[in-house]
């Protein structure tokens, strides 16, 4: 019955977060700066546990992601960081294992699991109707950080997915500006 295979899968996974813990020290997380700024964390100690330029991955361990995330939780509720592979010695665990475990499975409803360069396969390789999807399900945090990645696609780059643009128009109305006149230097307001 469907009752029976709830409490099944609720059973596995409890057992998946106990088996995490126990092999904690053995798992490191690869995440990535998704933001257009600077990302840096120190511990309690003053270690740097990581200092990213925009895009810039590191492998950290679980440990300390779980630090990170204790500490300072909006880094991934602000989607300036995302969790893009997990390394541990059997392939045992995925992203979706740790990012449950780590508690930030509210971060990822509306952006799907991220895979690296997120917000360039976001930009350049969706379909308009995948990155509908994703924008009009996505809190105001990840909507805000896809705008700032596309504002700097376009004076950057000349990005010009007048569709994408135009969606993220409708759910950031200041956007418009930017668009019409990319050399603008306008800061955007959540």
């Amino acid at each position: 019955t469907k009752k029976e295979t709830r409490t099944k899968k609720k059973a596995n996974r409890k057992a998946s977060m106990r088996e995490i813990k126990k092999k904690m020290a053995s798992i490191d997380v690869e995440i990535q700066n998704i933001s257009t700024e600077e990302c840096i964390y120190r511990d309690y100690r003053g270690r740097a546990v990581f200092d990213l330029m925009p895009y810039e991955t590191k492998i950290v361990t679980l440990d300390d992601l779980l630090d990170v995330v204790s500490e300072c939780k909006g880094y991934f509720g602000s989607y300036k960081i995302i969790i893009i592979d997990v390394i541990d010695d059997n392939d045992e665990f995925k992203i979706a294992d740790i990012v449950e475990y780590l508690g930030l499975d509210e971060f990822y409803i509306g952006m799907g699991l991220p895979e690296e360069d997120y917000m360039d396969i976001l930009l350049e390789d969706k379909e308009l109707d995948e990155f509908e999807d994703i924008v009009e399900s996505s809190n105001d945090d990840l909507v805000y950080a896809i705008a700032v990645s596309m504002v700097a696609k376009v004076k950057d780059e000349g990005y010009d997915d007048r569709g994408k643009m135009r969606l993220m128009t409708k759910r950031m109305p200041k956007l418009k500006d930017i668009f019409v006149k990319p050399n603008m230097i306008v800061e955007l307001v959540k």
